[in-house]
């Protein structure tokens, strides 16, 4: 059984074919560039020399399409049909309060995954978009969510509140999700089989410094919520993010990264060298 896994970013979508029965990776690649022009495909196979085709890609549809031909190519591929596909995993970032863990896509997930979107703009829509392409090329097998913030959903209600009105978080959703989840539940699982232990604590700090408190394999404690936010330092701070809740409770992630922009370069302050 082979399972084709897809991350599918706003310009790009990256890919691994794994064989389930050899417990290896066959085949992996990405597709750079995808929707603004000159695009082209890096293919990797265990043993040969790395692939390289530019392909116009002017939106998720057409890049799936061209991996799935590299995949089945006879020079190149490493399978001989798309029958050999098994399923297919897709990464979703954002899956709000409604997902606590991997489910198969179905309209109805599909639908509430676009409901959150708002939450992650610049990483749902590409997400989606390449689900729906996925399933159009490969329309019979299964086509499962995994989603970046359902490892986190455990946190109890005090860790994902933010210091800031409470309001912001019944009406916008504006609360501490947790990302990276994935990488967070492999690490935790893979920490407590090398130590031959079942129920380890342990806090998993990765290298963007997202906090992980976990407990059981449970998150209990985080210190991310929002792409510029890491480590809460006291009451009433919070991510650049929600200062315009406070005036406008429609602004999107990219109109609230410009506002934080043009704050700290009101007060003559380099973009990034500071959170609050």
């Amino acid at each position: 059984m082979d399972i084709l896994a897809l991350n599918c970013g706003s310009s790009s979508v990256k890919y691994q074919l794994y064989d389930w029965k050899r417990q290896e990776v066959i085949a992996k690649g990405m597709v750079e560039r995808v929707t603004i022009g000159d695009s082209y495909i890096i293919h990797e196979v265990p043993g040969r020399e790395t692939y390289r085709e530019e392909y116009e890609c002017p939106d998720h549809q057409v890049a799936i399409h061209l991996i799935i031909k590299i995949l089945t190519d006879k020079a190149k591929g490493v399978v001989s049909s798309m029958e050999q596909i098994s399923a297919v995993g897709h990464r979703v970032v954002h899956g709000g309060e409604k997902f606590t863990c991997s489910v198969r896509i179905d309209d109805k997930v599909l639908d509430a995954i676009k409901e959150v979107q708002h939450l992650a703009p610049l990483h749902n829509p590409p997400n989606i978009s390449g689900n729906e392409a996925a399933q159009s090329v490969l329309p019979d097998v299964p086509h499962i969510a995994i989603f970046d913030t359902a490892f986190h959903q455990t946190m109890p209600k005090h860790a994902y509140t933010y210091a800031v009105p409470y309001e912001w978080y019944e009406k916008h959703g504006v609360r501490r999700y947790g990302f990276h989840g994935t990488s967070h539940l492999y690490v935790s699982k893979r920490a407590a089989a090398m130590l031959g232990k079942d129920g380890i604590q342990l806090s998993i700090v990765d290298r963007r410094c997202d906090l992980a408190d976990c407990r059981g394999h449970r998150v209990r404690d985080g210190g991310f919520g929002h792409p510029l936010q890491r480590f809460q330092r006291g009451p009433g701070e919070n991510t650049a993010q929600t200062h315009p809740f406070r005036a406008e409770p429609t602004f999107s992630f990219v109109q609230v990264a410009r506002h934080r922009y043009l704050i700290l370069e009101r007060d003559n302050v380099a973009p990034g060298a500071r959170s609050e």
